[in-house]
Parts: C-alpha cells; structure tokens; sequence
C-alpha cells in the first residue's frame, strides 16, 4: 500500500535487485522502464505512475533464448557456447550461463524477479552501494579501512577507519577466521548521511 505520506516524498523510486532478465515493468498499466541485465540493479523512477492505496507492480518478460538469437543474427562472427548443444547464443545476454544447460543440469531459461522488488521514498540522497578498501601496513598490524556510501544523487560520502590489531581472515587451514563486522546505519544512511561503524 502506497500511503499520502509516502506520495509526498521528493523522490520515489522502484528498485529491483535481481531481475533476470529482459522484461518491460509496468506500475499500475504504465511503463517504468526495461531491464536487461540480470546482474545489475535497476531503479526507476515511479513516483508519477503511483497512487494512494494499492498498485500494481507487472514485470512482462521476454524469453532470453529468443532474444540471444535475435542478437546473434545481428552479428557477422558467431560467438557460440562450446559446452551447450542448445541455447548456442547464451553468451550474448547477461544471464547465469548455466541457466542454458551445463553437464550437471538442464537448459531451464527461467526468468522473473529473482530478488528484493521495493518502492523506496525519500526527501534526500539514498544510499545506493557501499564500498570498502582496506590497506594493510607490513606486517598487517594494522588497516586503514575506507568505506564508501555511494548516493542516488551522483555523490558519496567516505569514512575512513582505523583498526589497529585486525583480525585477519586467513584460508582454510591456515588460521583463525575471527572476522570484524563493518555496519551500515540503514536509518541514518536513507537520509543521506551514512553513519559507518566499524566492530
């Protein structure tokens, strides 16, 4: 249910965050946008198309083997799979390859959403990623950590950590897997300031 609250929001967006793979998004009978990538995240801006109360959210998708073909025969080199006798053009779309048919599975193009599907409304920047660097000194005492909130507005924000004596996780067999944790303060960060932490 979309409320007035919600509605009066500078920005509303739908997100999808596995969407596999080529489909058209309609929110209540109107396009939202096309996804074709099964491993990127989509947001799309759906704040005119919404209404107070219920919505409808519809995902109209195209078969990926079809569309692999209708790419192949734009080509002049052939790019088949070696390890498939079917679905010879997979490598032309963004899509798990195995989803053509591997020597332990079958050739099942499913498609759909495949993750989180949410409307999100805020006033300020969203965090959209966050990444971290670590840089170790010499002997690994200690970690200079930065993390990044990457934010809907084009910007980011950066904190940077000091971990003196961090536990390191090592490969199995060869040591201790007493990780840290780095904890994203999701209340404070969808307002825009994205408050870090590092146990």
């Amino acid at each position: 249910m979309v409320s007035e609250e919600m509605l009066a929001k500078r920005e509303i967006v739908l997100r999808l965050e596995d969407c596999d793979t080529f489909a058209t998004i309609k929110i209540n009978g109107k396009e939202a946008g096309k996804t074709s990538n099964r491993f990127a995240r989509y947001t799309f801006d759906v704040k005119p198309l919404l209404k107070s109360g219920a919505n409808e959210i519809e995902g109209i998708f195209k078969s990926p083997e079809t569309e692999a073909d209708e790419r192949a025969r734009l080509l002049t080199h052939k790019y088949p799979m070696s390890n498939v006798m079917w679905a010879k053009n997979q490598a032309l779309v963004r899509k798990p390859a195995c989803h053509a048919g591997w020597d332990w599975g079958p050739s099942l193009q499913v498609v759909g959403f495949c993750g989180k599907v949410e409307i999100v409304a805020s006033d300020s920047p969203r965090v959209e990623y966050i990444t971290t660097r670590q840089n170790f000194n010499g002997d690994f005492s200690r970690c200079d950590l930065e993390v990044t909130a990457w934010m809907s507005d084009g910007g980011k924000r950066v904190k940077n950590i000091a971990i003196d004596n961090p536990p390191l996780w090592w490969p199995a067999g060869d040591g201790n897997r007493d990780g840290g944790r780095c904890v994203e303060k999701r209340s404070a960060a969808l307002h825009g300031d994205a408050l870090l932490a590092a146990q």
